[in-house]
C-alpha cells in the first residue's frame, strides 16, 4: 500500500475506467458520503484510465473531494493481494459485469464487504445489493 501512497483506511475500486464501469457514479456517491460526513475513508480508484473516456479522469480531477481520492493507476499482480486485504470495502459499481468475477474477488478479500450495484434500465438505486 505504501508504494502507491495509500496510507488511510480506504474503499477500493479496481478496474479499467470506462463508462460501463460507472466510475463517475462511484465518485458521485463518494462525494455525497463525504458531504454527509458519513465516511472517513479515502476512495482508491485503482486501474488504468482508458483514453477513449477522457470525461472520467476530468470528473475525478474536478471532484469536490479530490484530495480524498487516490488514483494509483495500474496495480501489478504481486501487489493485488495486499491492496484487497487492506481495503475495508470493495465496490463494483459496474452497469454490466460477469458474476464469476465477483466470486473470484470475494475469495481475495478475506471476508471483506463487497458492494455490488446492478442498475436496471430505470437506473435507480433500488437494486443495490450488499454481499458478504
Amino acid at each position: 500500500r505504501n508504494e502507491y501512497n495509500i496510507t488511510t483506511p480506504y474503499i477500493l475500486y479496481l478496474g479499467v475506467w470506462r463508462d460501463h464501469k460507472n466510475v463517475i457514479g462511484l465518485v458521485k456517491a463518494f462525494e455525497l458520503l463525504c458531504q454527509q460526513g458519513n465516511v472517513t475513508h479515502s476512495l482508491v480508484l485503482a486501474g488504468k484510465p482508458d483514453a477513449g473516456y477522457p470525461e472520467i479522469p476530468a470528473y475525478i480531477n474536478a471532484s469536490t473531494v479530490r484530495v480524498r481520492i487516490i488514483a494509483p493507476g495500474f496495480i501489478s499482480d504481486q501487489h493485488l493481494p495486499a491492496l484487497y486485504a487492506g481495503a475495508d470495502v470493495f465496490v463494483l459499481p459496474s452497469f454490466n459485469e460477469g458474476f464469476g468475477l465477483v466470486a473470484a474477488i470475494q475469495q481475495h478479500l478475506h471476508q471483506k464487504a463487497v458492494i455490488l450495484l446492478e442498475l436496471k434500465s430505470n437506473h435507480s438505486l433500488q437494486n443495490l445489493e450488499k454481499v458478504h
